[in-house]
This record gives C-alpha cells, structure tokens and sequence, in this order.
C-alpha cells in the first residue's frame, strides 16, 4: 500500500508538472498497486486523479470511464462521499454534452450520498451544479433556489469559498430577472469574500456581472469604472475569456455614446474570444461591430 501511495503522488506530480503522458502511466500503476493490494479507496482515489486528467487533456470518454470505477469501487468500500464525488463528475459530464436528464439523476444521487456522509461542503457543491443545470434549461427561478442552498450548506460547512461563488452566480440570475437589489447584495457580499481570499478570478467576475447590472441601472459611469477595474484584473492575471466579457459588456456601454470607440471594444472582445477557445461569442461580438459600421 505504501508503495501505491508513491506511485499515486508521483503520478500527482507529474500532472502539476504538465507531463499528462507519464502521469497517465504512473497513474494506472497506481491503480493495479492498490487493486493487487486489495485497496479499494486508494484505487477509487487514484481513478478519481486519473480522470481529472482525461478532462484535462480533454478525451471525455477516458474520464467517464474513470469516474464510473472509481465509483463503483468507492461503493463497495462503502464511501458514501467518495462515491458522491465520482457521481459529481459524471454529472458534470453529462451536463458538458447537454444531457440534462442524466446530469439531474447523477445530482440527485449524489445529494443523497452527501446528505448520508454529512458533507455539507459536498451538498453545497451539488446544489450549485444543479443550479448550473436549471440555467441551462431556462429555469432561472428554480436555479436561484439551489444556489442560495449552495450557499447556505457552504456556510454551515465553514467554506466561504464555495458560498462565494455560489453568491456570484445567484448576483447573475437576480439580475437577469430585474432585481437589482437583491443582485448587489449576492454581489456585494460575494466581492467582499473573493477580495479577502485573494481570488483575483472571482472579483473580476463579481465586477462584470456588478458592472452589468449598473450599466442597467442607469449608473453609466460607475458602470464604466467597475467594467474597466475588471478588464484590468484580468489583463494581469491572465483571464483571456474573463477580460472579454468585461470587454464586451464596456463596448455594449459605450455602444450609444460613441459608437466608434464601442466598434474597437467590440472586435478586441472578438479576438480576445478567439484566443480563448469561444468562437460563437467571437463570432456574436463581430455582428454587433458590423452593426455599427452599417
């Protein structure tokens, strides 16, 4: 068992490293070390790495196959939360290929199992997916209703993280249904968590999604400040497709009052979309800067 569990962290190494090839190998020895070892939660556990790796490089089948294992290993060994987990994924998966149905029994399931491990940190994870896939659907009401779940399960598990991010997604549905009130406090309470994490990623997003809601507001310069602060956080940190919607939701600011500075905002939105791997957006931000050469 010690054996595996250094074939398992080296395979972790070389993941963080970027060498997916070698982890790949060293991962799957790991996994016939802990099954020769009759090791069920370290081969479930070294599965789970595994296909976080097949997602990473992008060969979803390989993932899938993965999390079923390690699901079904977890199982036997009678690990309710590490079989949630698995089921988490595989939910995930299933929602990435828009097969909704499924994605919502995997969620369900493993809302069960988090409920009987009394994870509560798990439960919030669950409903905030859950909320990810009712967005999906267009049901925004029924999304908000298990993002603030999200957020009260994060809280009684003391991860402000996870309420953080669960706050910012419910900050998007309040102001979409036209409840500014109720979108600045997800928002305000969410930037206030992100800023004192550190989490640069989640401020920027908080700010887009603020700045959007006072650009509707009628706050047009403060919108303006809070959509550039954002454009700047991203720049720095690197967040090509976050510093495009901030650049985007600024050209649609500036659309009105100077159309030409807007036209420039619309296509470097474009490129930047492009580079990111998101080319219908790229492509949407294109049409609205042909729009205002017409």
């Amino acid at each position: 068992m010690i054996k595996a569990d250094i074939t398992k962290a080296e395979g972790e190494r070389l993941l963080l490293s970027g060498d997916s090839e070698t982890a790949r190998e060293v991962l799957e020895e790991a996994v016939a070390q802990y099954r020769t070892a009759d090791d069920q939660i370290g081969e479930a556990d070294a599965l789970m790495v595994l296909g976080r790796l097949e997602l990473d490089v992008g060969t979803a089948d390989a993932a899938a196959a993965a999390f079923e294992r390690a699901a079904a290993m977890f199982r036997l060994a009678e690990s309710a939360q590490g079989e949630a987990q698995a089921l988490l994924e595989l939910g995930d998966l299933a929602r990435a290929d828009d097969r909704l149905d499924a994605a919502e029994r995997l969620y369900r399931w493993a809302a069960e199992l988090m409920t009987e491990a009394g994870d509560q940190g798990g439960r919030g994870k669950v409903d905030k997916n859950l909320g990810h896939l009712y967005r999906r659907r267009g049901e925004e009401e029924v999304a908000l209703s298990h993002y603030h779940r999200a957020c009260d399960h994060y809280a009684a598990a003391g991860e402000r993280q996870g309420r953080a991010v669960a706050l910012k997604y419910a900050g998007h549905v309040e102001r979409r249904l036209g409840r500014p009130d109720r979108a600045h406090e997800a928002y305000d309470e969410a930037l206030d968590i992100f800023r004192q994490n550190g989490d640069h990623l989640g401020e920027a997003a908080v700010l887009t999604g603020l700045g959007k809601l006072q650009r509707r507001s009628g706050n047009l310069t403060e919108a303006r400040e809070t959509l550039r602060l954002a454009i700047t956080i991203c720049g720095e940190v690197g967040d090509l497709r976050g510093e495009a919607h901030a650049m985007l939701a600024l050209a649609r600011l500036e659309r009105v009052k100077d159309p030409k500075r807007a036209r420039g905002l619309f296509t470097h939105a474009a490129s930047l979309f492009d580079r990111a791997g998101v080319p219908q957006v790229r492509d949407h931000a294109l049409r609205e800067a042909a729009e205002l050469v017409a």
